[in-house]
């Protein structure tokens, strides 16, 4: 998104929670001095701080109130799209952010979360498409979230040298990202090159312990026992079973094969 579109959605969680009871508790004075635009940016902060927090049913009441006063603001219509992406509700997702480029057709980072949404609805060659046109804003600042999506449009169309590709171009621009560490092994990996996906696939593991994702241990266990390391694979994956990872049914179900 362009620095001018750029707004603060940060309250400080006592400075939200005394403004919104200031408009409940006020509301008959308020009537005749606050603005419908007034309202919305009041629902938009408490909504896109609920976002913040992952309280998605609560950001998105929020965000549709916001709506409900002020139906021109491209930043609503893209947190909507968020709140319904988090709620796995991918049709009405899309039209958000769709509503959000109509409104502005230079909002960016709208236009990139619609083709991460359209990439969920099975729609590749349109993600690309949106993808090609945020690629021409040589002013937005989060080139890593591009190409993730790219790698992923690709990924999922089970072209791996092509998300291979997307995905190194990905960590070029933010070493540290754990999702397009993990893709980019575990594009390595559906290539059959084993050896190269163990290595990226550690350090995925590493820079990913710190948003709690197991998805690049698990593929790491995979890669060791492709390469004949039983040890190393099992490691891993008694890694997964011991801390109640969501890749735990997997890992005893491939830990069981190990141990025959």
């Amino acid at each position: 998104m362009k620095a001018k579109k750029v707004k603060k959605m940060r309250l400080l969680s006592l400075e939200i929670i005394l403004f919104y009871f200031y408009f409940i508790c006020l509301g008959g004075c308020m009537s005749t001095g606050a603005t419908n635009k007034d309202f919305a940016d009041l629902h938009f902060r408490v909504g896109s701080s609920h976002l913040e927090k992952a309280n998605f049913p609560e950001a998105l009441k929020e965000l549709l109130q916001a709506e409900s006063y002020n139906t021109n603001d491209p930043l609503i219509y893209n947190n909507l799209g968020l709140a319904y992406f988090m709620l796995e509700r991918y049709e009405q997702s899309e039209f958000n952010f769709r509503k959000a480029i109509t409104l502005d057709s230079t909002f960016t980072d709208a236009r990139n979360n619609l083709s991460r949404v359209l990439i969920e609805r099975g729609k590749y060659k349109e993600a690309r498409e949106q993808i090609k046109l945020v690629l021409e804003d040589l002013t937005y600042t989060q080139p890593a979230k591009v190409f993730i999506n790219l790698g992923l449009s690709y990924f999922r169309e089970h072209k791996y040298a092509d998300s291979k590709e997307a995905f190194l171009k990905a960590v070029s621009y933010d070493r540290e990202n754990c999702l397009a560490q993990s893709y980019y092994g575990r594009s390595l990996l559906e290539m059959k090159d084993s050896e190269r996906a163990i290595q990226v696939l550690d350090k995925a593991s590493g820079i990913c312990l710190k948003v709690n994702f197991d998805e690049p241990i698990y593929f790491s266990a995979i890669a060791y026992y492709r390469m004949g390391d039983r040890i190393k694979a099992q490691a891993r994956l008694e890694t997964l079973v011991q801390k109640n990872s969501p890749f735990k049914d997997k890992a005893e179900s491939m830990l069981d094969i190990l141990r025959k």
